[in-house]
């Protein structure tokens, strides 16, 4: 039977990790455990303030312990940033759908701000194997807005070929983010030896979208290619309706789609449907 009540997770631990950003982990209570997977999702709430979705940056271990990236961006968000370490909160999930693991395949990630916490916990899998190519081109505003310090660090330890850029100040029209944005993704795929057989991408959704279509000209087939899509996502199970995209509810057939879907589904959409991201 499809329940919406939250299990009890306290939080153990938080840090700030970019600009107006924290990174908090959380520990199932009552000896609750979770069977979660690369890109899905949890519903969190705040008692009296209200409930959002949320990417895991870890997924739960055998104890119970998983972490997340929140923005300061809302009335949630903002009573998390307030919550002191021993703080209950309520917790669904886990939710939507996973990344694939694509192993024994080369695989290039795109990461743009905020995006890469989605593809963390990917990372961290993908690089418990062996001799598997992976590059991760990450792109931020500037040098205050990378998240995730810690685990960058940690995945340099273990030889992630990693390209990171930061936007100029001086681009004013789309054509030159454009040509940069091209450029980039070139430089990221020299970096393997061969036309990558997958891509992993998550940010803004212009941006996913338009490496996309970098991607599709350069020969990688748009099936090959996966988005994690956000929605204002209030059940996360399907029932509310919040989150069509198209004919999709993103929180169910989602959030990970590939990029054949992404367009299918976009063409769905009625012209006055509005996009709301994070980031």
């Amino acid at each position: 039977m499809l329940s919406l009540l939250p299990e009890m997770a306290h939080l153990i631990d938080r840090y700030p990790d970019g600009t107006d950003a924290l990174h908090l982990r959380f520990r199932l209570a009552n000896g609750v455990r979770w069977q979660a997977q690369s890109g899905q999702f949890f519903m969190l709430s705040v008692m009296g303030i209200g409930e959002a979705a949320f990417t895991f940056v870890s997924l739960p271990n055998e104890d119970g312990e998983f972490s997340a990236l929140v923005r300061n961006v809302g009335h949630l968000t903002a009573a998390l940033f307030k919550l002191p370490v021993g703080s209950v909160v309520g917790v669904r999930g886990a939710l939507g759908q996973a990344w694939p693991t694509l192993e024994n395949k080369s695989v290039l990630v795109i990461a743009g701000g905020c995006g890469l916490a989605p593809l963390a916990s990917w990372l961290d899998l993908r690089l418990q194997q062996e001799n598997q190519q992976t590059v991760l081109l990450y792109s931020v505003k500037n040098n205050d807005s990378q998240i995730l310090a810690q685990e960058r660090l940690a995945w340099q330890h273990q030889n992630l070929t990693m390209l990171m850029v930061e936007d100029d100040p001086t681009w004013l029209i789309a054509e030159q983010l454009a040509q940069a944005t091209g450029k980039r993704l070139d430089a990221a795929l020299a970096l393997l030896p061969d036309p990558p057989q997958a891509v992993l991408t998550c940010g803004p959704e212009a941006m996913m979208l338009a490496v996309g279509e970098m991607l599709r000209q350069r020969g990688v087939a748009p099936e090959h290619i996966y988005l994690s899509l956000e929605r204002r996502m209030h059940c996360g199970v399907g029932l509310c309706g919040h989150c069509y995209l198209g004919s999709s509810l993103v929180c169910k057939e989602g959030t990970v789609f590939d990029l054949s879907r992404v367009q299918a589904l976009l063409a769905q959409q009625l012209p006055s449907e509005a996009v709301w991201q994070h980031c």
